[in-house]
């Protein structure tokens, strides 16, 4: 019950975007030195990441998967491990709103203000000491 050789398989590397996550994937040939061995002893060679392992290349990935595929010789396995990262990791930052420039724009309008007090603050009133109906107005830019 023992591991005779693991070796990575650099042709078999991949990748997978989607909007929730990035999947690095890294294969390993394994090779047991019994066909008892099974897929477990694979899987648990010293040389094949564990769970919770950080990708090489990628920090921010995590191993979150690891797989083994028994191949036409029984004492060989393809352990596939799979890393995750949310979308966007230290690799590639997430697309924040408030890390952009402000757009600012502005302009003047004419428009109409009620006045019902005048410039000492004293009410404008008539002679019979109401407010005007309509109150009076004036222009206000």
């Amino acid at each position: 019950m023992s591991v005779v050789s693991v070796d990575e398989r650099a042709r078999n590397r991949s990748a997978v975007k989607s909007f929730a996550e990035r999947v690095l994937v890294r294969t390993f040939l394994v090779q047991l030195s019994a066909v008892a061995d099974g897929p477990q002893v694979a899987i648990d060679a010293a040389a094949v990441p564990d769970l919770g392992d950080p990708h090489p290349d990628f920090g921010s990935a995590f191993a979150d998967r690891v797989s083994a595929d028994e191949t036409d010789n029984r004492k060989v396995f393809i352990v596939r491990v799979d890393y995750v990262t949310p979308t966007g990791g230290a690799d590639q930052p997430k697309f924040n709103p408030l890390d952009e420039d402000p757009v600012i724009s502005w302009g003047t309008r004419e428009t109409n203000v009620i006045v019902i007090k005048d410039i000492d603050g004293n009410p404008i009133e008539n002679s019979a000491f109401d407010p005007f109906d309509p109150p009076l107005e004036e222009r206000a830019f």
